[in-house]
């Protein structure tokens, strides 16, 4: 099982693997995927699944990284399951398990040229994966996850609890329920802080805070602020300060 750090080019390439399945991770940026047909957006905590075989095309405007994992094909391999349903859904909304694997990794490459870590970490983020497809791990209902896929879709631009309400196909009151009884907060808090969660991987990966809050689906850099510092208590500058400070120590 290899991994590769990966940048995509803007201009469309479509090919297949062979011998290997594939797992893309998101780091940066937006991953235009469409696989045998099924198209979706990689980006924040959607990633993206192709079993070897399925031919697919993607693309990758603007900056952008990816961590890709090259499984080979093995009959006898016990996450079979993961690639059998991949087929017909080729996208996965990560758990926060998965999260802060993809986090950890986004830090020791921006940390350290060595790889020796890698091989851990990839055997890690496998075993959850699989156990995740098996439903050792709780799965949200289907219509959450759709909604949770739209909102990272639409990163930036505003989204109304009545547009969500139309994606989970319920009422907006029955929606509004469920998604406060699943998450324990309201849809927009939610999306605020998927946004900002956002923001923090991007501002870490050396954008301008003035970019960061346009990608994100800010008014500007000043609304950004705004929000970033209600939500952890510092501006996004600061808090940018005392990362880069820690990662040197």
């Amino acid at each position: 099982m290899n991994n590769h750090l990966r940048q995509y080019q803007s201009a469309e390439v479509t090919h297949t693997h062979p011998d290997h399945h594939q797992i893309i991770i998101p780091m940066t940026g937006t991953l235009d995927l469409s696989v045998d047909g099924k198209h979706g957006l990689v980006l924040g905590s959607t990633l993206g699944i192709v079993v070897s075989g399925e031919k697919h095309a993607f693309k990758a405007p603007n900056h952008n990284h990816f961590m890709v994992l090259d499984i080979p094909t093995d009959p006898s391999d016990e996450g079979n399951h993961i690639w059998a349903q991949s087929v017909h859904t080729p996208f996965h909304t990560m758990s926060q398990a998965l999260m802060t694997l993809s986090d950890y990794a986004i830090f020791c490459a921006a940390k350290s040229q060595q790889n020796d870590w890698f091989h851990l970490w990839q055997q890690l983020f496998l075993q959850t994966l699989k156990a995740e497809f098996s439903h050792d791990c709780p799965q949200l209902p289907q219509r959450l996850q759709a909604v949770l896929h739209y909102m990272e879709q639409n990163l930036a631009r505003k989204i109304t609890t009545p547009e969500l309400a139309r994606v989970s196909c319920l009422s907006p009151a029955r929606f509004y329920e469920v998604f406060r009884a699943t998450f324990g907060v309201s849809p927009q808090t939610f999306f605020t802080n998927l946004r900002l969660k956002e923001a923090k991987r991007l501002i870490m990966q050396g954008r301008s805070l003035s970019d960061v809050a346009q990608t994100v689906g800010f008014s500007d850099q000043s609304a950004f602020t705004k929000a970033f510092s209600k939500a952890f208590n510092q501006s996004p500058a600061k808090w940018r300060k005392q990362e880069l400070l820690t990662k040197k120590t």
